[in-house]
């Protein structure tokens, strides 16, 4: 009986080690910001819908400002991707004049674009697309938010519902950003991209252990995904619906930290000299959002530190006035 106790409590230590080790993160503070971060709630499709929102004190209804939906991934909510993110599109937003909306998925889940997975918001069928076309359209209204100046920013899950909307929803958004997450392949994919008129940034880890770089199976915690196309496939597909050209050369970007392992190539497909699609690969990189501060679970793979995904996502959205990473020659 002794032993039993005894391996039962040695259990529970190695328990306890390796989840401080691989999950565990500490919560980060928020900065300061111009204005207060309010919960809201709106009914859509018999449901109470909830999410954080962040206005500006500078955004007044004759400025016409912007408006990004950040869209969290499976099993988090808006205000886990807000800290994920490190706080970074709320300081931005105080800087160039927009708002910025943190949705709350249906049991932290987003029905995307995929037509089979096994979480609450796909078996049950929830209109996501709806829910977040209402935030848009409230925020058009009573913000005077430009119809022009409205993007998606969306991790996993996240991402894969920010590709259903610019599917769906091809005049809603003007350009969206996707954090490691691929198009489903024909089989499991629930549309079709040929109208697509958003243009689309993707980044993507070559070490994602979750979303493979080079297509498969998505197979996490014991349940089944579907296959996805691969990082480069998805931003073929995509820049074939835009009707872009890729520039020849994929471009390595800066290497900052002599210690870090990671490293970024860019590769971009025009049409007409506009960058239409933008793929960020980031050679050994994991299942995070890559920028300068928050941290993510060890289980989730290395945030590199040669690319700031919210910062280049918001110069790709047309929203800053500052230096542009993009390489194209």
């Amino acid at each position: 009986m002794i032993i039993t106790v005894s391996a039962i409590g040695c259990l529970m230590i190695l328990g306890l080690i390796a989840f401080f080790y691989w999950l565990y993160v500490p919560y980060m503070k928020a900065p300061k910001l111009s204005a207060s971060i309010e919960k809201e709630m709106i009914k859509w499709d018999n449901y109470e819908r909830t999410y954080l929102s962040y206005v500006p004190r500078s955004v007044v209804k004759s400025s016409k400002p912007g408006l990004i939906i950040v869209l969290h991934g499976s099993g988090i909510d808006g205000d886990r991707i807000r800290q994920w993110t490190g706080y970074e599109f709320d300081q931005m937003a105080d800087d160039h004049n927009f708002i910025v909306l943190y949705p709350d998925g249906y049991k932290k889940n987003w029905n995307d674009c995929r037509r089979n997975a096994p979480y609450p918001a796909k078996k049950q069928n929830i209109d996501d697309v709806g829910f977040l076309t209402s935030l848009v359209r409230k925020y058009e209204s009573g913000y005077g938010v430009d119809p022009q100046k409205v993007f998606a920013f969306g991790y996993s899950n996240g991402g894969g519902m920010a590709y259903r909307m610019a599917i769906e929803q091809p005049q809603l958004l003007n350009a969206i950003a996707a954090i490691g997450a691929s198009l489903p392949t024909p089989d499991n994919f629930n549309g079709r991209i040929d109208n697509i008129t958003s243009r689309i940034m993707l980044v993507n880890g070559t070490s994602d252990p979750i979303v493979p770089y080079e297509g498969g199976k998505i197979f996490f915690f014991g349940q089944n995904f579907g296959y996805v196309l691969s990082a480069r496939a998805t931003a073929e597909r995509f820049a074939q619906a835009g009707r872009a050209v890729k520039v020849k050369d994929a471009v390595r970007l800066p290497h900052r930290v002599e210690s870090d392992p990671s490293s970024v190539d860019q590769e971009v497909w025009l049409r007409e000299a506009e960058p239409v699609v933008e793929l960020y690969t980031v050679n050994g990189g994991g299942h995070v959002v890559p920028q300068q501060t928050a941290r993510f679970p060890r289980l989730m793979g290395t945030v590199t530190g040669d690319l700031d995904a919210p910062r280049e996502a918001v110069r790709f959205f047309k929203l800053s006035t500052g230096s542009s990473e993009m390489r194209v020659k």
